[in-house]
């Protein structure tokens, strides 16, 4: 006896990827955990700050709290170069997102990282893919593009 069974396939909803712009200005720091010179590297461990940011989608924009790590080559008292890493949550009145981010800061004095961000509260399944980019090191904002992925 051959028994057929019924399968029941639910349709998934795609999730909607829409293209991303925006600013993040520096406002201030508040703070750092550990940092310390070993030959020419100088070492950071969660240097806190704050950035104001502001994008194309707003559910993006609001206050956002930096927590960075580093390991600079020393090129003068106020300068180096080399590897940078951390995380960041962005808050607003609709939710949050938190995330991590790694790059570098170039001997050029460019800085430049890659973000992927979580939505929480009224984002929860979104998920933000942005490439940050500061051409000198002393200019307060920097400049981004990406994608935002809506469920």
């Amino acid at each position: 006896c051959l028994m057929m069974l019924g399968i029941v396939v639910k349709p998934v909803s795609a999730n909607t990827r829409t293209e991303i712009s925006g600013t993040s200005e520096y406002i201030a720091p508040f703070g750092i955990d550990r940092e310390w010179v070993s030959g020419n590297i100088y070492h950071f461990r969660g240097l806190q700050e704050y950035y104001s940011s502001d994008f194309s989608d707003d559910c993006l924009d609001g206050l956002s709290t930096q927590s960075s790590n580093g390991n600079l080559f020393i090129v003068s008292p106020y300068f180096g170069y080399g590897p940078i890493w951390g995380t960041d949550v962005i808050e607003n009145d609709g939710g949050y997102w938190k995330g991590t981010y790694t790059g570098k800061l170039t001997a050029e004095g460019e800085n430049y990282f890659i973000e992927i961000l979580h939505g929480y509260g009224g984002y929860e399944g979104y998920t933000a893919i942005i490439r940050w980019e500061r051409v000198d090191v002393n200019d307060p904002i920097l400049y981004a593009e990406g994608f935002l992925i809506k469920p």
